[in-house]
């Protein structure tokens, strides 16, 4: 099977280095929520008793392997998955604001506002960069090497209608 004719979610997407960082800061983001959750998390309404900060260093590693498969799938060069895989990582941030079904925004303190914001904002600048990149993909899909209208006017070929 060519890479031409492999099916679309296992074809090879260069992401670019941007998105990677965005990849990292993302994650950063996440760590350091997680650091202030579970230093802090006397202070986090509604937080479960039975809470330890293993359980919480645990989750974070569960999300951040969504982060690592998108890796391995890329040097696989299957970047299409990989970039699904990015978007679902950044998403995933938006389970942090799950403590303000907990609690108020007014009963968290500046430093867990501050840190869910971070995460949840950086999350969502991720995976909207990931499905753009995917989109782009998916628009050059069909086209084919050449056949464009746009590739056929730059090589001195004419509209049928003008």
């Amino acid at each position: 099977m060519t890479r031409r004719s492999r099916p679309f979610l296992t074809r090879s997407l260069h992401l670019p280095k941007r998105v990677w960082g965005l990849a990292l800061i993302y994650g950063a983001a996440g760590f350091i929520h997680l650091v202030h959750n579970a230093e802090y998390m006397v202070f986090y309404p509604g937080t479960p008793e039975d809470a330890t900060k293993e359980a919480m260093y645990l989750a974070w590693l569960a999300v951040n392997a969504v982060a690592l498969v998108a890796a391995v799938l890329a040097i696989l060069d299957l970047g299409v998955l990989a970039t699904l895989c990015l978007a679902l990582y950044g998403l995933l941030g938006l389970t942090s604001l799950s403590h303000y079904a907990q609690g108020f925004w007014s009963e968290h303190t500046l430093g867990a506002n501050a840190t869910i914001c971070a995460e949840v904002l950086m999350g969502l600048v991720l995976a909207v960069r990931a499905v753009r990149q995917l989109m782009k993909k998916a628009s050059h899909r069909g086209a084919g090497h050449g056949s464009s209208a746009r590739t056929a006017r730059r090589n001195g070929a004419t509209s049928t209608f003008g």
